[in-house]
């Protein structure tokens, strides 16, 4: 791969992360104190989200691999659908009757973690598949890493003084200025990076019904039997309970 090649890979990274640290460090802020949900109603949303996906993970990934789908074009539809879902859900704010919002809410959060996910999962699976070799695969590895990381500290440590800064006493306004900016930077880095790169996708494999209902199947068995799973929903539900208080 060419050094253009690798920095493009590193930047797209840099922007999934950064639009998921944002929104991750800003959602249960959003959902308390701007659109003033209670924070047990909150806790529960975000807890069943986090249960789904695990679920997400399993789908996502196995649909892609079986169908052969461009990795390249999951992660485009994955970060477009996710900016404009991203946008969708910080401008409810203003939105009075409270029957209506807390669906929409519940749907446009639970439809950004399927988004999320395809970005996520397609975007480490171009890995393997644009280094030839074990050397490429190392570098272009540790440049991913670092511009996701990097993305991750710019959101959670900026996130608070921003909101501040186009909001100020007025949380709303500043909650969607905010996703405003941040979606524009997304775009922005995604018209400079996203040609660069090759189009790669998954191998394809034998697409027969019956094959692809028990593998699916075992996906989830594999799933539900493993106690990293179990520890998992003990972990979140610990974690629901003490924010919950």
């Amino acid at each position: 791969m060419t050094k253009q090649q690798i920095i493009s890979y590193g930047l797209l990274g840099f922007s999934k992360d950064l639009l998921m640290s944002f929104s991750g460090g800003l959602l249960m802020l959003y959902f308390t104190d701007g659109v003033e949900l209670s924070p047990v109603l909150v806790g529960g949303i975000l807890f069943f989200g986090r249960l789904l996906d695990a679920l997400y993970d399993i789908v996502v990934a196995y649909l892609i691999d079986y169908f052969s789908i461009s990795h390249k074009k999951c992660y485009l539809s994955g970060v477009l659908s996710s900016i404009i879902i991203f946008l969708c859900l910080f401008s409810l704010g203003s939105y009075q009757h409270l029957s209506f919002l807390i669906p929409l809410i519940c749907i446009f959060y639970f439809l950004l973690g399927i988004s999320y996910t395809l970005m996520d999962v397609s975007y480490w699976s171009m890995l393997s598949r644009l280094s030839k070799t074990d050397h490429s695969e190392t570098i272009l590895s540790t440049v991913a890493t670092c511009f996701s990381s990097g993305a991750a500290l710019l959101g959670f440590s900026t996130a608070l003084p921003l909101l501040h800064l186009l909001g100020g006493n007025h949380l709303i306004d500043g909650f969607f200025k905010l996703s405003l900016l941040l979606s524009s930077l997304i775009v922005v880095i995604l018209l400079l990076s996203y040609p660069s790169l090759p189009d790669v996708r998954a191998d394809e494999v034998s697409r027969k019904e019956e094959d692809s209902l028990v593998s699916m199947v075992a996906c989830y068995q594999t799933v539900f039997r493993s106690k990293a799973f179990l520890k998992y929903i003990v972990y979140f539900s610990f974690f629901n309970c003490l924010l919950n208080g």
